[in-house]
């Protein structure tokens, strides 16, 4: 089946090359793929994701894998980070290279890094649900400023376990509104079910929400790892199935194609 998030030594907390990780995923059986280094920034904020003058030998590898895998399409992405006072320059962005797909996510509420166990801490200091409340206005900030073309891991913040109350069910609410108006796509990424959360982003709720709003979905594992290229898919298929998805998305030159959701994938795509 289809991973639409896979990462690369190229954002300098991964492991594996995409020739690396194109091998991996083919080895697995994956009938598609899709690698979303972590988008350049016009400031340094941090140093674990592309530099702008690195997208042309990205791009350069990824063409290399196409070579070598002729028959499982690879596509050319970036999870691109959303801070609004970068606002201005993610149009672009867009414009460096013929992107086939852009993820949007937040990991940022103001200068503080909420996904990385080093500033864990930080949810100490504040509320709970504050915290999700910034989170949602920053993602409904992101797709209403057209970023990207699908929302990643919606829900981010409960992964090292911080839940919020059911006042925040509002704030999604209008999130997942605001995602079926733009016409974007959600993710089911799979990562959490290695993390502490142990849970696919986002949870079930949200997920039954957004197919009942017409919000079709892709997949994506969050690869950081070849070992991982198909960690939590063949749940997710089973899952979406289950639930009625006879679709998925992927993407080419940012135009949406259809794919579909085949509940016994692994066993008739394997090439192993």
């Amino acid at each position: 089946m289809i991973n639409l998030h896979l990462h690369t030594v190229r954002c300098n907390h991964a492991t594996g090359t995409v020739a690396e990780m194109a091998a991996a995923a083919y080895a697995a059986g994956l009938k598609e793929i899709g690698f979303a280094e972590h988008g350049p920034l016009p400031q340094p904020i941090d140093d674990w994701r592309l530099e702008l003058l690195d997208v042309p030998l990205y791009q350069a590898e990824i063409e290399a894998a196409r070579s070598q895998f002729p028959d499982m399409p690879i596509r050319f992405g970036l999870e691109l980070d959303y801070l609004p006072q970068f606002r201005e320059f993610y149009p672009d962005l867009h414009q460096v290279a013929p992107f086939d797909f852009l993820i949007i996510s937040v990991h940022y509420i103001g200068d503080w890094n909420f996904d990385w166990d080093r500033y864990i801490d930080g949810y100490n200091h504040r509320d709970i649900d504050d915290i999700y409340r910034s989170y949602y206005a920053l993602v409904r900030e992101a797709v209403e400023n057209r970023v990207g073309d699908v929302v990643g891991h919606l829900d981010l913040p409960k992964r090292f376990g911080h839940r919020p109350t059911e006042a925040i069910r509002d704030e999604v609410e209008r999130t997942l509104e605001t995602v079926a108006r733009a016409g974007l796509v959600l993710e089911l990424n799979t990562a959490g079910l290695l993390e502490k959360v142990q849970e696919a982003y986002p949870e079930d709720w949200i997920v039954r929400r957004a197919l009942e709003m017409g919000i079709p979905f892709t997949l994506g594992s969050d690869a950081h790892d070849p070992a991982n290229v198909d960690t939590g898919l063949e749940w997710a298929v089973r899952y979406l199935y289950d639930l009625g998805v006879r679709e998925l998305v992927t993407f080419e030159r940012r135009q949406r194609k259809k794919l579909v959701l085949e509940p016994q994938w692994k066993a008739a795509n394997s090439r192993t």
